[in-house]
């Protein structure tokens, strides 16, 4: 519990008070929605929760020890502009959920990430 209160207060304050969405979105999953915020933006917010939480030790609720703990990213995009509107929030959500999934299969500690546009931007492969 400890290590999820110290990962949600620090989302908290590294995203925009009154723009980004942030919620606990399963057991230990979280979602932030970022409007206005680009793939690479996306991408640039989430390198920096990873490092400094893995930065970061936590005191376990009985106070005996500090763990020290990681966290994988999946992050996707679209443009609503670009792509019609084509892709709605929850199909955005089960791209990042799978990358999430991957960057922990693929080693934990990780960010990965797609344009989920349907003519994403060259370089940027389609979800």
């Amino acid at each position: 519990d400890a290590v999820l209160r110290s990962f949600a207060d620090l989302l908290r304050r590294m995203t925009r008070d009154g723009v980004d969405s942030v919620v606990r979105y399963g057991g230990e999953e979280f979602l932030a929605i970022l409007p206005g915020t680009d793939l690479e933006g996306g991408i640039h917010l989430a390198e920096r929760l990873r490092t400094r939480f893995a930065d970061t030790s936590v005191l376990t609720d009985d106070a005996t020890e500090h763990v020290r703990t990681t966290a994988s990213f999946g992050v996707a995009c679209a443009d609503p502009a670009a792509d019609g509107g084509h892709h709605v929030l929850r199909d955005l959500i089960a791209v990042a959920d799978k990358l999430m999934y991957d960057a922990k299969r693929g080693g934990r500690d990780r960010v990965h990430a797609r344009c989920a546009c349907s003519n994403p931007p060259a370089g940027l492969r389609r979800a």
